[in-house]
């Protein structure tokens, strides 16, 4: 006789007693109770590695709570900053005004921060999550430029003789203007224009405005990349040296048939968007992302590597952890070969000079089966692509 025991079958022979068909039923649940769980051990383990590995900053929930949080708190400290104005009737003294510019510029530099985050986890975001926080942070500073000309105002430019400070001096009141800016310019007595940091002088009036526009151009040339190209040799150098904590951050984003060459050290790289695309350079210090590559070549040092949504894209790559892929398909890995000069002494400071053979152990987030993943493979050494020459050290990008 057979009992079908889901998928498996216990065969009880002719004659045999109820309690010896009992033990062998007891037997194989203990059987498939022991499989069970130990795939579902397997699967833990593999999602505890997923998680250790992810980026908690990369949650899309985490995010939007933090980025509200920031935000409520900006309009928040605006509006009690508001009723303090009125209920003064714009009547304050420089005391007064002081702490108010203080407390602007605080908000000011809280709200560059959060555009900055917003630029960061533009990979990860939902498009429409994305422009609701971009609108959201354009909104706050027009707000706070709005509130630094009726709060906080500058006084006009103004030239003071030095016989007028002189007789100031002689019947002083205590009353003085404090500068928001050093190098104010004065007159001497002879007449010519000179600089002069003594709080006392009058400074020129920039309106807010424009001092928030200044701000957010300044933070958004902090990142260093090209954009929106078809069928562009691009060719990054970078000028600020190879200081590892002042690196700057490089975005590629919708090329299409472009050439890029990264002749020097970042610190982040952001891949997005780019279809028959080739990338040689770095190193990267920190992390690529690389997201919705089709049919591209990557060659890159870097000591984590993240890929996402990428198809038919080969990353020649030097990395001192397993490169993750996720939603992925028709993607191959094969060593680091490009060189360029000066190479070896940016890889040093980087510490990606050693090859440490991570590459070929990858990770992917969407395949927790034994048996290798189907989405990834390793390039036959015969069929290696060779890399470009690099440009020579006096070429200029296009």
């Amino acid at each position: 006789a057979r009992l079908d025991m889901g998928h498996a079958e216990v065969v009880v022979e002719a004659g045999a007693d109820g309690a010896e068909v009992e033990a062998k039923r007891a037997q194989m649940m203990d059987k498939l109770n022991a499989i069970e769980s130990a795939r579902q051990l397997e699967v833990e383990a593999r999602r505890s590695l997923a998680t250790e590995a992810a980026d908690p900053r990369e949650n899309v929930r985490w995010f939007l709570k933090t980025f509200d949080d920031d935000r409520l708190g900006v309009e928040t400290a605006l509006a009690e900053e508001r009723d303090k104005h009125a209920a003064a009737n714009g009547d304050s003294n420089v005391e007064t005004q002081e702490t108010q510019k203080a407390t602007l510029e605080t908000l000011r530099v809280t709200t560059l921060q959060m555009e900055k985050r917003i630029a960061e986890a533009s990979y990860f975001l939902p498009p429409y999550d994305a422009r609701f926080c971009t609108s959201s942070v354009e909104k706050l500073k027009l707000d706070l430029g709005e509130a630094a000309a009726q709060m906080a105002p500058r006084k006009k430019f103004s030239f003071k003789s030095k016989k007028k400070q002189e007789k100031e001096k002689a019947g002083d009141t205590g009353d003085t203007t404090v500068g928001s800016t050093a190098g104010d310019m004065t007159v001497g007595d002879s007449g010519k224009v000179s600089g002069d940091a003594n709080p006392e002088k009058e400074t020129s009036s920039i309106p807010a405005d424009l001092l928030a526009k200044v701000a957010a151009l300044a933070s958004a040339a902090d990142a260093n990349g090209y954009t929106d190209a078809v069928g562009k040799v691009f060719i990054f150098r970078n000028q600020e040296g190879s200081n590892q904590a002042g690196l700057p951050d490089l975005v590629l984003e919708r090329l299409t048939d472009c050439v890029v060459f990264i002749l020097g050290s970042v610190r982040a790289m952001r891949c997005h968007d780019l279809e028959n695309c080739r990338v040689y350079g770095g190193p990267v210090s920190g992390s690529t992302h690389a997201q919705r590559l089709k049919n591209c070549h990557v060659e890159v040092c870097s000591r984590q590597v993240r890929i996402h949504d990428a198809f038919d894209t080969t990353f020649h790559i030097r990395t001192t952890s397993r490169p993750i892929i996720e939603h992925s398909t028709g993607v191959s890995f094969a060593p680091y070969g490009f060189e360029w000069h000066g190479q070896d002494d940016e890889l040093k400071k980087a510490q990606l000079f050693d090859e440490t053979n991570a590459w070929r152990e990858v990770d992917d987030f969407g395949w927790i089966k034994k048996q290798h993943s189907p989405n990834w493979c390793v390039v036959p050494e015969v069929d290696r692509a060779v890399p470009p020459e690099a440009p020579e050290p006096e070429t200029k990008s296009d």
